[in-house]
């Protein structure tokens, strides 16, 4: 019997939060992305190079993102957190950016689990 990995996003994938917790779970992450060069750094630093996209996930091509099963994005809380200014979407910046999760998520169409 064969099984098929399932594979994952990580957008904003930081140092690889999602991508540990998602190996420990036999799940594979075929893409990733952040627009921090020191964060890109990192990561490929732990997982090889070319292991993560560098740059605005707004201006990469949906066409370059790879098909997945799960998409993990760990976008800027502070417009939506207490502490911060709670600017919500007023944050052009980053309280739209999950905008760009739903496009990805449209566009690429994951099998629902």
């Amino acid at each position: 019997m064969t099984t098929n990995k399932l594979k994952a996003l990580e957008l904003f994938a930081g140092i690889s939060g999602f991508r540990l917790g998602l190996a420990n779970a036999n799940i594979q992450t075929v893409w990733a992305n952040d627009i921090n060069e020191l964060c890109c750094k990192v990561y490929e630093s732990n997982f090889g190079k070319d292991s993560i996209v560098l740059g605005d996930i707004n201006k990469i091509s949906i066409l370059d993102i790879p098909n997945h099963d799960i998409l993990t994005a760990g976008f800027p809380c502070q417009p939506f957190s207490p502490a911060g200014k709670k600017l919500g979407v007023r944050d052009r910046v980053r309280g739209t950016l999950f905008e760009r999760i739903i496009e990805i998520l449209d566009q690429k169409q994951p099998d629902k689990l």
